[in-house]
């Protein structure tokens, strides 16, 4: 099984994969759009996150790109400057087109859990390298990343020890 992975224990069902887990939480919990067209857009959103989430992966993990804990910090200038202005420059656009408050509609979706998480880590790991905020520049992202994290069905656990547990893997550069 690769991480993450899902048990769900009333039916048996197990899931693998993130984008699959995402999908499957989202149709059991209410969460992968109330019309066709915000699940269309929850899933496009989703895709586009896993791109940006395997840039941000090869970055703070051992890989091919980031060999040493002195080549991912030398990485971080072109992550923040370059391919991750585009990726929010993307998100951005989205939400002025859809015109809505989250990424599929007038209510959260799988893909707003995985939007805000790769804009907290981001604002994370700006901070511990003293990067400005990646969205200092991008309204609608900033508007997003607030508002989702002061919604009051989140208020337990972002209270919780939970929120504090490191971001990444113990193997990563970035925790």
């Amino acid at each position: 099984v690769q991480l993450p992975y899902v048990v769900n224990h009333s039916t048996g069902e197990v899931i693998t994969q993130a984008n699959a887990v995402y999908l499957y939480l989202g149709r059991i919990l209410g969460l992968a759009g109330s019309t066709r067209e915000d699940q269309l857009a929850n899933e496009q959103v989703l895709f586009h996150l896993h791109g940006m989430w395997m840039e941000v992966r090869d970055l703070v993990y051992p890989s091919f790109s980031s060999r040493s804990e002195e080549s991912f910090k030398a990485s971080l200038d072109s992550y923040f400057l370059g391919s991750l202005s585009g990726h929010y420059e993307k998100l951005e656009a989205w939400l002025k087109q859809r015109g809505t408050p989250f990424f599929a509609g007038r209510s959260p979706c799988t893909a707003d859990f995985h939007v805000w998480e790769m804009l907290d880590q981001s604002e994370a790991m700006a901070s511990a390298y003293e990067f400005p905020s990646p969205v200092e520049d991008f309204r609608l992202l900033q508007v997003f990343y607030t508002r989702f994290g002061q919604l009051p069905e989140l208020k337990r656990y972002f209270e919780s020890p939970d929120a504090s547990l490191p971001i990444n893997n113990k193997m990563a550069f970035f925790k």
